[in-house]
This record gives structure tokens, C-alpha cells and sequence, in this order.
């Protein structure tokens, strides 16, 4: 066979973290310690675990500089749930303790359990690196060994070739440091530091990794070296910052109830030998030596006895009489409540025939020795799918010969239990693969979509269902993420990426297409059609050919190459990198995408949001110009862009372009009034119907601008109504002048430029607004519209726009009849203030209205109109009374003047030419 440098034992996070986790801190407030739990295992109750000299776990005292002086001590007790038991570094309950001095006599020893799946015929070869870290006196040092292993290699074998290429290397062994293979496990220990000999070691020191990085499988499975203990020193040389350890000595004594003396826990199997060495409680004496630096003490626990009625955390509890150490509970070991989980390693797609596999599905016990010859465990597949014989089993993890065994209850359920003949486990919770599954398909019952097991029986289980593949027809299903944003007129913007998906294998087939096409405002950008996103995809060999083929690159095809028929898995086609140009004048709208074509796809997606790249308003009111009329007034025009990076700089110009027959002005202003864009405003110009702004740098906020001054000279060729204003101009359109290239005989464009296509030829306009009203010369004389007044205010509203009098209207007392101020009335009707002339001699005001002229003398029950008389019902009123204000009955001024009015006797309004 070919070797293969592909081989992943175990990734450096994985044994990382396999090594010491779970771990847990625990700090109660005002605590003058920190302990940390490594290694915690899942336990059973009225069970031993981690007998003779295996540690079950490892608690790790930090106490903070300072803490306990020279010749100081702090003295602590630890204690057990009730009845529950458990050895502190072997010491025996008939003892009065036992002293363990800093460095003295231990080797600081770390084991790992070395797992091999062995033999197969996968391949041949596999070289492997295994690299050993320590700190030498402050130093980081890494020892990089090479290993080649074959599938020949068992656990004891690979353990033997690790340790040799360990002990090959100068930088280990001249650290003091041996490694050995101990029946399938990897033994690393080192003399005792002292002297130049200050290697310390955490207990990740060791990984082992493949040499390329890649992933292999052995016989189905990836060869690993997982965890074993770090049995390190119970009081290392130096402590966890590298300094020098303030702990001398620590006394062990215990204090409470020994194992042998409780009933059940004497005669439960797995129990060490010797019960008197487990205990309920201990005492626990710190000894300081003075030296500045935070203290570290290791507590191996080993010989773990749970009692029956615990279940989740089984805590380790902490007193301190002196308060020099924390009082707290730690978790030392989680008690499983007797149920499975049931995991599966891979969904594969089922289509309407018989015999396909599924792929494995994994049992893992939460407590050693649940799995039993008597109970059982059921996994039963939905109505319309049947069990195609039985899957074969494999023990992944657990101690002993326990393995399971499978029988078929009925056509769609099988059971699983303890295989006859062999053994629970009892210190490592078993995890067991069901391989080879295969199942059979009634087209006419089984249902489309998810296809999951119903898991049951005698045990409890973690999931009551569990996902094993999809079932469905020839067909494609297409989703999309969240919709980009994109603004009109510009080229080459993101659209989300999107997601084509077989219901079935063998749906996409070589040689048929795929067509994506756009709704109206948006085309395919030539340069940059979508591509296969392969890191998210799965394609199942499948690649894809795009071409343009229609004229106005609205839509995109897609030819597939290769196909996944010969799979048992669906092809998904995840779409990335694709980009669009728009329409400058498009309006606000989804861009939707339609899917069709040969290869069956349908659906229809929202790719992204399209909105104009710009608006254009007037500050405040528009105002009017007259036709014929030259340096005329617009009003402030406002420019704001869509979004930041709308206007594009690199010596591009924004663009106001009036409509033909004005000619505008320069502005005498052109400012940002809102966001950081940078405008080259001593270089604005004009020409024609343009006024032409430079952009210096685009914006990275919204930005707006204000353009101010600008006067017209408006020919008499331009139509009354609103007078718009167009942005145009490189900076915010590309669309107009991008240019494709075009392959005439094909029909097919292409992405580079020439001169024959441009997706959006003659669209150049990103926003239109009304800056002036455009009235003819007779539009100024005539009468406003939509005038209110009322009785005893000075205020009235023109158009909604509100007005101030001196004097307000009111109705007199004698003659009943509403009075109203002349002056104010014919202003209202915008007749100019120069229009309304009074004689003082004579007591007359005469208004000129176009072709009327009407006149009121004070006194008088007329009105003049035109030199002719007409009579009123009241006089016109004058005087210190009227505040030396004309004052006429409205209903008559308004006749004469040719005004409607119309009285609203409950607000006591006059509504005057209401429209």
C-alpha cells in the first residue's frame, strides 16, 4: 500500500482536553485558596471506581502568596457525602497519617492509555509526531519524536514505539526524563526535581498529531492515544507560575468512618483490596516554608465509593477550621441516572429501493455497567422502512470484554442488550457502534423528509428520537441567507449566497442545467457569476459550468458536469461570490432570483434588497418660478445617499441635471451636512443643463449634502408643473457605461470589455426631486387658494400656512353681519401689498386685482367695482374702533374681487376659494 502521512491519532485540542477535562475552579467568596477537580468520570452508585493505584481524580490546591508563613500551617477537613468513601493517596484509616514532603522520593509520573484499532486493510503506513512540552526553569521546551505505525500496531505495540522515539531525544532524557510502554500504556516519568534539574510538566504535556494534518481512517476508526492519570507529585518542586513552591509538607490523617465498616460498601465488587485504605473524612495540614510565591498541592483520589440514592455532581466538601483555606464543595465525580444516549454519525439520503445503508449509530452508557443481559434497548424505525438484516457491533470505549448484542423483535424494530458471555463495564462507561445498518423502503407508507429512530426500552435514554437520513424523490429544495442590501445604478454588489439541494441522489445529472435569472432591475454581473462555496458545500463530484446565454444577462446557467447518481448521499451546492449590476432608476423591491431548468431545480429566492442609491429633496418650501424668467430662485437642494460607500470617489463626479429649458446657476454653496464625505467643492462647475460636484473620498457613514444658491433661467419652452432636478454622474451610476463583451454567433457574453454590451444603457438618472413649481406669468395674479379665517383671531391659514393680522375679523353688533380687514383680505388672495392704495383725504381703499378694481370709502353701504356702485347691506367701518383698519362685510368684498367664500357658523370660520 501506499504510505500514507495523512495520520490523525488525536488532535492537540482534543487530548488537551481529554487530559484534564472537565475541570472546575472553585473560589467562594472571601476564599483564600483556589481548587481545581481534573479528570471527572462518570460513576455509578454501589459501585467502586478507579481501585488500587488508578486515580479517579485529581483535586489541586493553590493557596496565594502569603497565605501560610514560615513555620505556619493550615489545617482543613474533607468529607464525603454520607456513606460514600474514597482513598487520599493510599493512606490507611488504622494509621495516624502520613507525611508527604515537597520533591521527596516521587517521580513526577504521567500515564496515557494508548487505544488502537488494529488490524485492517485500510492502509499500510502511517507516519505520526508526537511532541512532549515541559518548562525548563522558565524555558518552554517541546520534544518532537516521529513515530511509524502500521495496522499490524495494537495498543501495547504503539505504546513501545512512542516511548522509544521519546527516549531518542537528547532534550527528554537530559531533562530526567523515561518513557516506557506498560501494557498498552504510555508510562512518562521523571526524577524528582532538585538542582539543575528544574523540568516541571502539566499534565497536557503530550500530543500526538498526524504529520500533514490530515485525517485518516484506520479499520473504520482513527487511531488515538487518549488520556490516561497525571499521578505528578503531591507537592511539586515548583508551583503552577514556575516559582518555587511556598508548600514544605503535607500531612494526610484520617478522621472519620473506614469502608470495611459499612456493609455495603465492604462487599460491593470492584472495591480494592484492602477497604481500610478508603475513608469518609480526612485531615488535611499545610505546611508553609516562607518563600513569596503561591503554594500548590496535589491530592490523587483513587478507590471512589458512591452509595446508592446519589445522582448528578457527587461533591468532596471542604471545611477550614482556621479560615486559611476555602470552604467549598467540589465535584469530584457526576453520578449517571442509567440512561443512553444514542448519537448517529452520519444522515444519508434514502431513496425508493432496498438495502441502503445508514450510517453509524452510537450508544453511550451516562455510568459504567448499565448495559446488562436482561434489560433492553429498542430502536425502531418509521412506518414505510424496515430493518435489512441486523447491524454488527464494536466497542469503541469501556473496560473488559463488554460488548453488546443485536436481535430483530419485528420488521422495523431491533433490540440491543449485553452480549451473553462477557462482562459489564465497571470502571469506564462503554460507548458501543452499531455499524452496517441497512434498511428497505415501502415507497407506498414511507413518508418524505427526516427519517428517525424511536429509541426505548428498559433503560432511560437522553433523546427519545434520533435522525438517520432523509428519504425523498428526484426533486431539488433551495434556501437562501439574509438578503444583501444593494443600491440602483451601480455594478459588481453581493448578493446573499444560496443553497441548491437534491431531495434525492441522482437528481443532478451531467450535461443538465440550471438556470438562475433575475427579476427586471437586476443583471448578472459577467465578472463574477456565482461559484461553488466548496468549504460549505457537499458536492458529491459535482461541479458546475455558468454561461450568460441570455441578451440582457438576466440570467445564468449552469451546466453540471459529472453526477451524483452513484451516491447514497445528496449533493448540496452551496453558492457564494456571485454579483449583480442595477438599474439606476430602479425603485425600491426585492431582487428575486427564478430557478429552472433541465436538472429539475424550481424555487424562487430573495437574493438581496434593492433601494434607489439616492434622494433628492428641497429644503422647506418649494418654491415657484415663472416661465420666461430668468435668475430665479430654487430651493436648497438636498442630496442623501442610501448607504455609506454610495459615492464613489477616484476622481468621480456627482451630477445635477436639470431638464431642458433651464439653465441653472452655480451654487453658492455646495457643503456635507451629515456624515464624513469629502467633496472637492472648489471645483464645482457647470455646463448647460449640469452642475457638475467632485468627489474626494467616499463616506464611511451615511452622508448628506446641501446645495444652496442655485438660481434658473427657465425658457418659455419648459411646461408648467415641477421643475426636477436628476443625479446622475459617474460617482453614484455605473450601470450606463459598464461594458461586456459579446459573442455574436453563440449568443454567449463574456466578462471583459469592449464596446457591445452595456446592461443598462441610456438608464442614467439614480434620483429624481422637485426643486421648483413652474407657473405661468397669468399662474402669479391668480388668487390663492384654500384661506381660512375666524371670528376674533388674528391669525389666518393660507394653504395651511399660518398668517398674522392686526386686526381680526368680527361680527357686528348692530347689523349682524361679519366684518373682515380689507388690506388682510386681499393679501390673502396674494394680491401684491402695492396693489391695495388708501386716499387718508378721502377715506377710500382701492384694490387693483388684475382686471378688477374695487373700492371701499368709509361710511358708505357700497362698494365701487370697476367705477360702477354696488349697493350693500352695511356700511363700511373705519376708526379708532377698527383699530384704523378698513373694514368691510366679507361676503361683499369677496363678490366684488370675484373670491368664493363659504361660512361655517359652528367653528365660526370663512373659508375662503376652499378646493
Amino acid at each position: 500500500m501506499k504510505n500514507n502521512k495523512s495520520l490523525k491519532v488525536l488532535s492537540t485540542a482534543a487530548i488537551s482536553a481529554a487530559l484534564v477535562a472537565p475541570t472546575v475552579a472553585v473560589q467562594p467568596a472571601f476564599a483564600s485558596s483556589t481548587y481545581t477537580v481534573s479528570n471527572v468520570q462518570t460513576v455509578g452508585v454501589n459501585s467502586w471506581v478507579g481501585t488500587g493505584s488508578s486515580t479517579v481524580t485529581n483535586v489541586a490546591i493553590k493557596i496565594p502568596s502569603g497565605t501560610i508563613s514560615s513555620g505556619d500551617t493550615a489545617v482543613a477537613r474533607v468529607r464525603l457525602p454520607n456513606n460514600g468513601f474514597a482513598s487520599i493517596l493510599g493512606v490507611d484509616a488504622n494509621s495516624a497519617g502520613k507525611d508527604f514532603v515537597r520533591g521527596a522520593g516521587a517521580q513526577q509520573t504521567l500515564t496515557y492509555n494508548v487505544t488502537v484499532t488494529a488490524p485492517g486493510n485500510a492502509k499500510t503506513n502511517f507516519d505520526t509526531k508526537v511532541s512532549f512540552s515541559f518548562n525548563n526553569n522558565g524555558t518552554p521546551v517541546t520534544v518532537d519524536a516521529d513515530v511509524a505505525l502500521t495496522d499490524a500496531d495494537t495498543e501495547i505495540t504503539t505504546a513501545d514505539k512512542v516511548a522509544s522515539a521519546l527516549n531518542s531525544k537528547p532534550d527528554f532524557t537530559s531533562n530526567h526524563f523515561t518513557a516506557a510502554g506498560s501494557n498498552g500504556k504510555l508510562v512518562i516519568k521523571q526524577q524528582p526535581p532538585s538542582g539543575t534539574n528544574t523540568a516541571t510538566v502539566a499534565q497536557n504535556a503530550l500530543t500526538v498529531t498526524e504529520t500533514d494534518g490530515s485525517v485518516f481512517a484506520l479499520n473504520g476508526s482513527s487511531p488515538s492515544i487518549d488520556s490516561g492519570n497525571a499521578d505528578q507529585s503531591v507537592i511539586p518542586v515548583r508551583n503552577a507560575a514556575d516559582a518555587v513552591n511556598s508548600i514544605d509538607k503535607v500531612t494526610i490523617k484520617p478522621v472519620g468512618k473506614k469502608a470495611s465498616a459499612y456493609s455495603a460498601a465492604n462487599n460491593a465488587s470492584g472495591g480494592p483490596s484492602n477497604k481500610d485504605t478508603a475513608n469518609d473524612e480526612y485531615e488535611i495540614t499545610i505546611y508553609g516554608n516562607g518563600n513569596a510565591s503561591e503554594g500548590l498541592v496535589y491530592l490523587p483520589i483513587s478507590s471512589l465509593y458512591v452509595p446508592s440514592g446519589n445522582s448528578g455532581a457527587f461533591n468532596l466538601t471542604i471545611d477550614s477550621a482556621d479560615g486559611k483555606l476555602s470552604k467549598g464543595d467540589l465535584a469530584i465525580a457526576q453520578v449517571g441516572t442509567g440512561s443512553v444516549t444514542a448519537t448517529a454519525d452520519d444522515i444519508t439520503a434514502l431513496q425508493n429501493k432496498n438495502g441502503q445503508s445508514i450510517g453509524t449509530i452510537r450508544l453511550k452508557e451516562d455510568r459504567p455497567g448499565l448495559f446488562n443481559t436482561t434489560d433492553e434497548y429498542t430502536l425502531k424505525l418509521p412506518k414505510g422502512f424496515s430493518w435489512n438484516g441486523l447491524p454488527t457491533v464494536e466497542k469503541v470505549f469501556g473496560d473488559g470484554n463488554a460488548n453488546l448484542e443485536v436481535r430483530k423483535i419485528d420488521e422495523r424494530k431491533i433490540g440491543v442488550k449485553l452480549k451473553s458471555g462477557t462482562n459489564p463495564t465497571s470502571t469506564t462507561a462503554g460507548t458501543f457502534a452499531l455499524k452496517n445498518g441497512k434498511v428497505d423502503v415501502d415507497d407506498a407508507v414511507a413518508k418524505t423528509g427526516d427519517v428517525e429512530l424511536t429509541l426505548e426500552g428498559d433503560y432511560g435514554t437522553t433523546n427519545g428520537t434520533l435522525k438517520v437520513a432523509t428519504y425523498g424523490d428526484y426533486g431539488t429544495s433551495a434556501t437562501v441567507a439574509e438578503p444583501t442590501t444593494v443600491v440602483g445604478g451601480q455594478d459588481d454588489q453581493d448578493i446573499a449566497n444560496f443553497t441548491i439541494k437534491e431531495n434525492a441522489p441522482g437528481t443532478f445529472i451531467d450535461g443538465r442545467t440550471i438556470k438562475l435569472t433575475l427579476s427586471g432591475n437586476a443583471k448578472w454581473n459577467l465578472n463574477n457569476l456565482p461559484k461553488i462555496k466548496t468549504s460549505e458545500s457537499d458536492a458529491q463530484g459535482i461541479r458546475v459550468e455558468p454561461s450568460v446565454s441570455s441578451s440582457d444577462a438576466s440570467t445564468v446557467t449552469l451546466t453540471i458536469k459529472g453526477d451524483s447518481k452513484d451516491s447514497n448521499k445528496v449533493a448540496k451546492l452551496v453558492f457564494e461570490k456571485g454579483t449583480i449590476d442595477t438599474a439606476a432608476n430602479a425603485q425600491a423591491q426585492d431582487v428575486k432570483m427564478t430557478i429552472s431548468g433541465s436538472a429539475g431545480a424550481t424555487g424562487e429566492l430573495t437574493v438581496a434588497k434593492l433601494t434607489p442609491a439616492a434622494t433628492v429633496t428641497v429644503d422647506g418650501e418649494t418654491p415657484k418660478v415663472i416661465i420666461g424668467a430668468q435668475n430665479q430662485d430654487v430651493g436648497t437642494i438636498v442630496i442623501k445617499e442610501a448607504k455609506k460607500d454610495t459615492f464613489d470617489d477616484k476622481n468621480k463626479k456627482l451630477v445635477l441635471h436639470f431638464p431642458d429649458g433651464v439653465k441653472p446657476t452655480l451654487p453658492t454653496k455646495v457643503e456635507v451636512t451629515d456624515g464624513d464625505l469629502t467633496l472637492d467643492t472648489a471645483n464645482v462647475s457647470k455646463d448647460g443643463q449640469d452642475i457638475y460636484i467632485p468627489v474626494k473620498f467616499s463616506s464611511t457613514k451615511v452622508s448628506t449634502i446641501k446645495v444652496s444658491g442655485v438660481k434658473v433661467n427657465v425658457d418659455r419652452t419648459v411646461s408648467e408643473g415641477d421643475l426636477k432636478v436628476a443625479l446622475r454622474g459617474d460617482s453614484v451610476v455605473t450601470t450606463d457605461t459598464k461594458v461586456y463583451a459579446k459573442n455574436h454567433s453563440q449568443g454567449i457574453l463574456y466578462g471583459y470589455n469592449t464596446d457591445t454590451y452595456i446592461p443598462f444603457q441610456n438608464n442614467h438618472d439614480a434620483a429624481i426631486g422637485t426643486v421648483a413649481k413652474v407657473v405661468t406669468p397669468a399662474d402669479g395674479n391668480k388668487y390663492a387658494e384654500n384661506i381660512i379665517f375666524k371670528i376674533g383671531s388674528k391669525t389666518y391659514t393660507q394653504d395651511g400656512k399660518e398668517m398674522t393680522m392686526d386686526v381680526a375679523p368680527e361680527v357686528h353688533p348692530v347689523y349682524n353681519r361679519t366684518y373682515i380687514p380689507a388690506a388682510h383680505f386681499a393679501a390673502s388672495l396674494n394680491i401684491p401689498a402695492d396693489k391695495v392704495v388708501w386716499n387718508e383725504a378721502a377715506k377710500t381703499v382701492t384694490i387693483f386685482a388684475g382686471d378688477k378694481i374695487v373700492s371701499a370709502t368709509a361710511g358708505k353701504k357700497e362698494l365701487v367695482v370697476n367705477g360702477t356702485p354696488v349697493q350693500i347691506d352695511a356700511p363700511v367701518n373705519y376708526g379708532q374702533h377698527t383699530g384704523y383698519r378698513v373694514m368691510v362685510p366679507y361676503t361683499h368684498l369677496a363678490l366684488a374681487l370675484g373670491a368664493t367664500v363659504e361660512w361655517k357658523a359652528d367653528t365660526q370660520e370663512i373659508f375662503v376659494n376652499k378646493r
